[in-house]
């Protein structure tokens, strides 16, 4: 058996030269079982675009995403869910277009995600009224830093 077989469903991505050409073939296999169905979709609705032949290029980004970044499979499902819609399809020409959109979209839910810890975060070292007024500074404080 090989170890892409031997391999627990979502474990994290393990690319090594010896799995390579097994993930090539089933490159679907590389990714948390709950988000493949939605992979799929989104590569058979935009397997058309010059570029995009195998569903290997979505696979593997958002696999290297979820396993270094923090993307989040959740995220990543809902984010493939957005780009089938017929508006969403129409705006790419290329497969090019496709994966910079994705990025994006991945980025903001990174992003998304690490101001929701922070916050909850910050949330539970809140234990005092004089610190909830501490609090308030520091985010507004975090504001003003977005903004520059």
């Amino acid at each position: 058996m090989s170890d892409v077989a031997r391999r627990p469903p979502d474990a994290p991505l393990t690319l090594t030269p010896a799995t390579l050409a097994q993930l090539t073939e089933h490159p679907l296999r590389m990714l948390p079982e709950s988000l493949r169905p939605d992979v799929l979709t989104l590569w058979v609705c935009h397997r058309h675009l010059p570029g995009l032949e195998s569903p290997m290029p979505l696979a593997a980004m958002l696999s290297v995403w979820i396993a270094r970044h923090g993307l989040r499979p959740e995220d990543a499902a809902a984010i493939c869910r957005q780009y089938v819609a017929p508006k969403r399809i129409a705006e790419h020409r290329f497969a090019a277009d496709l994966t910079v959109a994705l990025a994006s979209a991945a980025a903001e839910a990174i992003r998304r995600r690490q101001a929701e810890c922070e916050a909850a975060r910050l949330r539970q070292q809140v234990t005092t009224p004089t610190d909830a007024v501490a609090l308030r500074q520091l985010l507004r404080q975090i504001g003003r830093m977005e903004e520059s």
